[in-house]
């Protein structure tokens, strides 16, 4: 197939009802797929689909992104897996044969693939019994090529033991700074859970404050949010100051964090009783 063309896509005649985020991501995945791209309104229909939007008349399956996951193009092989994940794109929901991709691309080296995998096992999802071995071969697969999700899990099991893992902490931290220092932020968040609580590691205010400081920073992240404002609460690693807990636990639970909406309900000044 023709190579993406920006210049052709402007030419391509495009329906009102397609806006300009969903044109963007159309771009994206031409870039995703250069070499082996789709027309440009399959893509455009498949950006939409995977965004979980409606199906209006004419929407159906890319059929080129299948043929391009037939031919062996691995990020076609990895579309078209989410879409049978998640029933997707005009296509039925069909967890086994989106674990048949997986296992393919998997098998060819894909880190996402591996990683999808690994959770699949981890958790018995995907039509796929659980099975802990499967589960740290395939993450370990992933974390080993820079994965940051693989990453954070493997560290993950091996702090806590699980997994049927012997319990590694220094291995375990390792990966969470790898993944940390690749941006991950779910690592920097976990990483001040440990030095904030203390288990199974040494506890280090000053570490845990650091690090749920890049998380807000970073991704306004909702944990970070509540963990900084308890210890802003507590005095824990920061002088006490119940004004910036506060502060901390309304952007919290702005953001869907229940423990932040309880603490609001308890420390937020309460209104005096009303006078007749």
């Amino acid at each position: 197939m023709d190579n993406f063309s920006i210049k052709e896509f402007a030419k391509k005649p495009v329906p009102i009802w397609i806006s300009a985020p969903v044109i963007g991501l159309a771009i994206l995945y031409g870039v995703f797929l250069v070499g082996d791209m789709v027309d440009v309104q399959d893509v455009v229909l498949t950006a939409r689909n995977e965004m979980g939007w409606p199906a209006r008349p004419g929407d159906v399956p890319t059929q080129r992104m299948t043929l391009a996951a037939e031919d062996g193009n691995a990020a076609a092989q990895v579309r078209l897996g989410m879409m049978y994940m998640h029933g997707r794109g005009g296509l039925s929901k069909d967890e086994p044969k989106a674990m048949q991709w997986f296992a393919q691309i998997a098998a060819a080296g894909d880190a996402r693939a591996q990683q999808i995998l690994g959770n699949a096992y981890a958790e018995g999802i995907g039509g796929l019994e659980k099975n802990n071995a499967q589960a740290v071969h395939f993450t370990k697969l992933a974390a080993d090529q820079g994965m940051g999700r693989a990453q954070v899990d493997l560290a993950h099991w091996n702090v806590h033991g699980e997994m049927g893992m012997a319990a590694d902490v220094a291995e375990g931290l390792r990966l969470y700074k790898l993944a940390a220092d690749n941006g991950n932020v779910r690592a920097v968040v976990d990483l001040g859970v440990l030095y904030q609580t203390g288990r199974p590691v040494e506890p280090n205010l000053i570490l845990a404050v650091d690090y749920y400081t890049k998380a807000i920073a970073s991704r306004n992240h909702p944990l970070a949010l509540m963990n900084l404002g308890q210890m802003y609460e507590r005095g824990q690693g920061v002088p006490e100051n119940k004004t910036e807990a506060l502060r901390l636990y309304k952007l919290a639970a702005a953001r869907g964090n229940t423990d932040a909406t309880e603490a609001l309900r308890r420390l937020a000044p309460q209104e005096p009783p009303a006078t007749r």
